[in-house]
């Protein structure tokens, strides 16, 4: 027997049989044979192999033992060559373990073997390669060094990040995902440490076959995917609990006792450090927007009640007092705060609708609050009027500020629809519209030109490709994942007999995608939304007007703003003539143009089909960035 590939399962049901059906594609022509060691999974994983891989070994325990244990049991029944240790939540292309056992036949001193990783959303997985975690290594990597330095062999020797991931190298620790190591290699290393139950035993058998006399190579060629830490949420307290203490039993195992001291207590000041950086990244992230907005409207107030004081209040001098504009103007402020989170105002998608009913609430509770107070706390009814108006300019400023930056996902440019493109076949397309038919405001691409998928997913604004495994390669879906990462794309890998498909996001996706049978332009409050926005977007040009009437591309903007406003023009429209289509108004700014004529008709379609606010939101903020191509 040339090959044993091992799996230990526990509760990944589908994230299983996807790695199975891709290890059979890349085991034909191999003597090879594949093992399934299950931790007493309580979903349906065993009966699933039984039923569909026949021909796949399996060991069923009756309680969790652990990734360590569960391997060592299948490696010491199996006798082959080599050893392959596979996650289940991982995709090989069919070519990788060709690839990977050339590899090692051309290289005899390499005992164990990696492979490049990509996340489901194509993203490359550091982690591919690393470096023994000595102390200061470590400390490199807790403090944030190795991320100043990503390059440097000295500081960012965790990920080996001087080392180019693009090529393969002789390197010390390998992950746990993959781990293809010849049989001798593995018996004199003494298979995996059960005394880790999860995390850590990759690093420790690494560190054993370098011990043992072999070298640990990472291969670039034939990467694979790995949907990382699907069954274990990799960004919790548990998590990082329980991976450096696994980095304490490596210690002590390996280490002098006066660097697994230091080693210790540099792991107990790291655990208490995320825990910290966790709590105060989260304070963070859920208080940034509103204290911009507080900010924002502070800093204006002080302008407003000068202006007011000076031409209107006081014109003969005097003041309000200071107490006014520094105490009771923040709480105005946060009482508009107030208004906008009991809404859902701050919550992602950002939608237009919450704003301005949070909006109203603070206001009317500001002017409640002034009715009630006591005459010497009653100062202007007018300054509250335009601090209402300023306060409404200054969030959607700061939105569509934001809006430039996409990947912060506070601004327009994301919505909660989903505008899906499919690669397959149109039998694969049918299966999965009869999947969901419930879902209404998504679109359906049924063919995409593969060799052409950036452009069009830009083009057609695609936020979720998903691919047909039982029409495309593992390898064609890896490499159009892998070159599409950074798009922020969500990748979905289906099988249309089976009725089900799976992503990065969840284990198990049953079908999310459906066609659009309804035009949404067609629907009035989509077109009485259309034209509020039309209107905002005017009054802020015409706010603008000193910067808008001469700045590039926002110039064109300013001079149809005045047919906009009077309805004559639309800023987002079709690009053709609409035939068929729900009817518009002449578009300023075409929805095809990011792309050539050839695609208009099946623009408009799309554009038609899945229109609102959000998506005319985008496309303007993207003219704004790219301009148009002529």
């Amino acid at each position: 027997m040339k090959l044993s590939i091992i799996i230990v399962n526990y509760n990944v049901r589908y994230f299983l049989e996807q790695c199975l059906r891709s290890v059979e594609k890349a085991i034909d022509g191999l003597d090879a044979e594949v093992w399934v060691v299950d931790n007493d999974s309580s979903d349906d994983s065993m009966a699933m192999v039984a039923d569909r891989f026949p021909w796949v070994k399996t060991i069923e325990n009756k309680k969790n033992v652990g990734f360590a244990t569960a391997n060592n049991q299948a490696a010491n029944d199996s006798k082959s060559d080599y050893v392959l240790l596979l996650n289940p939540d991982t995709i090989l292309p069919e070519d990788n373990l060709k690839v990977a056992l050339e590899y090692m036949t051309t290289h005899p001193k390499c005992g164990a073997l990696g492979i490049k990783m990509h996340d489901g959303s194509g993203e490359y997985l550091p982690e591919s390669k690393r470096g023994l975690p000595t102390p200061w290594v470590a400390f490199y990597k807790i403090f944030g060094l190795s991320s100043l330095f990503p390059k440097s062999k000295k500081f960012a020797k965790y990920h080996m990040g001087h080392l180019d991931a693009q090529s393969s190298h002789r390197v010390e620790i390998l992950a746990g995902a993959y781990m293809l190591m010849k049989r001798e290699a593995w018996e004199k290393a003494g298979g995996l440490d059960e005394t880790y139950f999860m995390y850590g035993e990759d690093i420790d058998l690494s560190y054993s076959v370098e011990k043992a006399g072999y070298e640990v190579h990472y291969l670039a060629d034939s990467p694979i995917i790995h949907y990382k830490g699907e069954s274990t949420k990799k960004g919790s307290l548990n998590y990082v609990f329980m991976f450096y203490n696994a980095m304490l039993i490596f210690a002590k195992k390996h280490l002098s006792k006066g660097y697994a001291r230091v080693f210790s207590l540099l792991i107990r000041f790291a655990i208490y450090l995320r825990a910290g950086l966790s709590v105060v990244k989260r304070i963070i992230k859920r208080t940034t927007l509103p204290l911009l907005d507080l900010a924002l409207f502070v800093g204006g107030m002080q302008l407003l009640i000068g202006y007011w004081e000076s031409n209107h209040r006081f014109i003969e001098g005097g003041s309000y007092p200071e107490f006014y504009k520094l105490g009771i103007t923040p709480i105005y402020g946060l009482l508009y705060l107030l208004g906008i989170t009991v809404i859902g105002g701050y919550r992602k998608p950002i939608q237009l609708n919450r704003i301005i009913t949070g909006l109203l609430l603070g206001i009317s509770i500001i002017f409640g609050a002034y009715a009630l107070s006591p005459e010497e706390y009653r100062f202007s009814r007018a300054l509250i009027v335009l601090g209402g108006v300023w306060m409404t300019f200054g969030v959607f400023f700061i939105r569509l500020v934001l809006s430039f930056f996409p990947t912060l996902g506070l601004g327009f440019w994301r919505s909660g629809q989903r505008r899906v493109g499919y690669i397959g076949s149109q039998e694969g397309a049918s299966a999965i519209r009869s999947m969901a038919k419930e879902e209404s405001k998504l679109n359906l691409f049924e063919k995409l030109n593969a060799g052409a998928i950036e452009s069009q997913c830009e083009l057609l604004d695609i936020n979720e490709l998903i691919f047909d495994a039982e029409q495309l390669s593992y390898k064609e879906i890896i490499e159009c994942i892998t070159h599409n990462s950074h798009k922020g794309i969500k990748f979905q890998i289906a099988y249309p007999s089976e009725g089900w498909m799976i992503g990065s996001s969840s284990i198990h996706t049953q079908g999310k995608a459906t066609a659009q049978e309804v035009f949404e332009l067609s629907k009035g409050d989509v077109r009485r939304s259309k034209r509020t926005f039309d209107v905002v977007v005017v009054v802020f040009l015409w706010i603008l007007t000193p910067f808008a009437i001469w700045a590039p591309r926002f110039n064109l903007l300013w001079w149809n703003s005045f047919a906009v406003l009077a309805g004559l023009k639309t800023w987002i429209g079709y690009s053709g003539d609409g035939r068929d289509l729900p009817q518009i108004r002449k578009a300023v700014v075409p929805i095809k143009h990011l792309s050539d004529n050839s695609l208009a008709p099946k623009v408009d379609k799309t554009y038609a089909a899945t229109s609102d606010v959000n998506l005319d939101a985008r496309t303007l903020i993207r003219y704004l960035r790219f301009g148009v191509k002529r």
